[in-house]
């Protein structure tokens, strides 16, 4: 084809000269008289354009990420008020025995390390909600076991929290 000629234009493939709806429609070339072929004189068959499709879903709406953000930034401040509230009534002499100086240390950096890596988890959930709360849970999950194994008691406040979890989650996807 030209490159002078539009790229829709037809030509006949024999002169090369550009054909009127005329002749396409006639199905001849009224210059050189030779018959057209299909692929000029009918419409291009093409498969049916399928509907755009839309990028996979990347994880849950805006909802979703604020709701798992809200709950992580949650989890940093209670760990930052209880931890402080412990190291307050340690440091005030109120806890009741005598309490070696190096515990209080690393009770106040623990309860800061955890608290940075639950806010951090909860800024990360804005942009990836799932990931973050698996993270939050893998964290979690060891934690409480940990707990548990060092004060039995503490297992009837955690199946106190799962079926509390579970309630909310369960009256939550049935008011949709």
């Amino acid at each position: 084809m030209p490159a002078t000629q539009p790229l829709n234009a037809r030509t006949c493939p024999n002169c090369d000269l550009r054909l009127c709806d005329s002749e396409v429609a006639d199905g001849w070339c009224d210059n050189c008289g030779t018959r057209l072929p299909r692929y000029i004189t009918e419409p291009a068959r093409m498969a049916p354009c399928a509907a755009p499709s839309r990028p996979p879903h990347r994880g849950a709406g805006k909802t979703t990420s604020l709701l798992a953000a809200g709950g992580l930034l949650l989890m940093a401040a209670l760990e930052l008020g209880g931890g402080l509230l412990l190291y307050a009534l340690l440091t005030s002499g109120r806890a009741g025995g005598d309490v070696p100086a190096g515990f209080v240390k690393v009770l106040l950096a623990l309860t800061l390390a955890f608290s940075v890596l639950w806010a951090a988890l909860g800024v990360f959930a804005l942009f990836r909600p799932r990931a973050a709360a698996l993270a939050g849970l893998i964290i979690l999950v060891p934690l409480t076991a940990l707990a548990v194994v060092s004060n039995p008691s503490l297992l009837h406040l955690f199946k106190v929290a799962v079926i509390v979890c579970l309630a909310t989650t369960r009256a939550r996807g049935e008011g949709r």
